[in-house]
């Protein structure tokens, strides 16, 4: 959907962009907690191993409330839903 014309491409980029910054910001604050943490653990490795596929598990599904931005922001035909103001892209 995000690749209909160049208007939705960037929306969808920047939108996604945005999330996932303040999403890692956060995930990295927790991480860097987490593996001190567990550093002098004999089984470090395997929690390590764990906390990687969870973030991944917490990324991934971003994709969703940018499709969701992608719906409520363009029409059927992938122009700006600008309501009754004027379009300001």
């Amino acid at each position: 959907m995000s690749r209909k014309n160049q208007d939705t491409w960037e929306f969808a980029r920047r939108y996604w962009r945005n999330l996932n910054f303040r999403l890692s910001t956060v995930l990295c604050v927790l991480t860097l907690l987490i593996v001190t943490t567990l550093r002098n653990r004999p089984d470090f490795e395997n929690r390590i191993a764990t906390l990687v596929f969870l973030q991944l598990g917490i990324l991934l599904p971003t994709i969703f409330p940018t499709k969701r931005a992608l719906h409520r922001t363009f029409t059927r035909d992938w122009t700006r839903d600008c309501g009754p103001k004027a379009c300001t892209a």
